[in-house]
């Protein structure tokens, strides 16, 4: 059974003749009381901050967990980020392989064609030259039968102009 600091104050001792002095034990049991209120006060506000901070101590430990789930989750973020970021480089660096090979490709494809085409101009020409210095030895045999010269024939062009 407690008690509190009213029972000390309403204690009643009953009188006999050779006992303590009333006043002496009612003026102790007063300052008795009164120091156990006190205690007992500073006790309930003990046990309510105790409350207070029992209480802050489990708000704390919930916001400590959503940090470190909120961690836990940036990293594992992260990390994600970082292995998409990866295989996306390399998709693009494969992807740029294979427009630098095919580009390549096209470039030597179009070199071979205009080797070729070069090639065949000269063709051309070395036949279209031979066409015509045949053409022209032709016509030099034609004109020296027929009494002309080329040489004649260059003189008087050049003297009627």
């Amino acid at each position: 059974m407690a008690i509190t600091p009213l029972d000390i104050e309403k204690q009643e001792f009953s009188n006999s003749f050779f006992g303590f002095s009333k006043i002496e034990v009612e003026t102790y049991l007063y300052k008795v009381a009164q120091e156990f209120h006190r205690i007992f006060q500073e006790n309930a506000e003990l046990k309510s901050k105790i409350e207070i901070l029992n209480f802050d101590i489990e708000k704390y430990k919930k916001i400590e967990n959503n940090l470190q789930i909120t961690l836990l989750n940036a990293q594992e973020s992260t990390q994600k980020i970082q292995n998409d970021a990866k295989i996306q480089s390399e998709q693009v660096l494969a992807e740029a392989i294979n427009n630098a090979e095919r580009i390549k490709k096209e470039a030597e494809e179009n070199a071979k064609n205009i080797r070729n085409s070069v090639s065949d101009l000269q063709e051309s020409k070395n036949r279209l030259i031979s066409e015509l210095k045949s053409i022209i030895t032709t016509q030099e045999l034609l004109l020296a039968r027929k009494g002309f010269s080329t040489e004649q024939k260059i003189l008087t062009n050049t003297e009627n102009e």
